[in-house]
């Protein structure tokens, strides 16, 4: 086997997070756009407040969310802390010119991750997608008041 493909199935240990907007489905058209340029403005915000280098950082889109995997270089405890805050109040910064606030679904798990020319997966990736996409994390996030996305924007 060559290097290169050494290096496609070769795993590393990362962090994974999946990001996934509430009630994605009853975004129009011309909705749908705004909702996912938020929800890049408000991991990326987070990233930079907290030091994280973009190169540690792999995006992938999921249409209503972004998965991640970040590098094992960048400690954990940053992401768990420091991002997680700065995440929670860049979306507090850009839902506060909304009627109809941008929620935000969001899984973690740290273990290995594959890597190949479409994206990442493992079972760190599977995981971090089912706990954004679990009953519970749903229940948690509708409890909140929440009003039906059209009429989205406030101005």
């Amino acid at each position: 086997m060559d290097r290169d493909a050494m290096d496609l199935t070769e795993a590393h240990y990362e962090l994974v997070i999946s990001v996934d907007a509430r009630r994605s489905g009853e975004y129009d058209d011309i909705d749908k756009p705004r909702m996912r340029a938020r929800i890049y403005r408000v991991v990326e915000t987070a990233f930079t407040h907290a030091k994280v280098a973009r190169d540690a950082v792999h995006m992938e889109d999921r249409g209503d969310g972004v998965l991640l995997s970040v590098s094992a270089r960048v400690p954990v405890t940053r992401l768990l802390g420091l991002w997680m805050v700065e995440l929670h109040e860049s979306l507090r910064d850009e839902n506060r010119s909304l009627r109809v606030p941008l929620g935000l679904r969001i899984g973690m798990h740290v273990g290995p991750v594959r890597r190949d020319a479409h994206g990442i997966s493992g079972r760190a990736v599977d995981l971090a997608c089912r706990l954004a996409d679990s009953s519970a994390a749903r229940e948690m996030l509708d409890a909140e008041t929440v009003r039906a996305p059209s009429g989205y924007e406030s101005s």
